[in-house]
């Protein structure tokens, strides 16, 4: 409803304030639970702090958002070609 998307808007604009940053755009998206999506630029003060895909060595942390291949079935999912099982998890 639209007092539930208000309301996921406000928490989240409020977390985002605490910390220096301006909600000024996203998506929501509706299936069995509402979700609210955003992506984030950035300035960043030193070059060095940037992190990037390359250059990991053995022992570096990998941190995984969501599970790997999600990706490929969400895009499957949307191309109607993904099965019903899959998607479900």
């Amino acid at each position: 409803t639209e007092e539930t998307l208000i309301t996921m808007l406000s928490g989240a604009n409020d977390v985002l304030s605490n910390e220096n940053c301006q909600l000024v755009g996203g998506h929501t998206c509706e299936g069995t639970e509402c979700a609210l999506g955003f992506a984030v630029n950035a300035y960043i003060s030193a070059e060095s702090k940037i992190w990037q895909k390359k250059g990991g060595v053995v022992g570096d942390s990998i941190i995984l958002t969501k599970p790997i291949g999600t990706g490929a079935v969400f895009a499957a999912e949307m191309r109607a070609v993904c099965r019903a099982d899959h998607v479900e998890e």
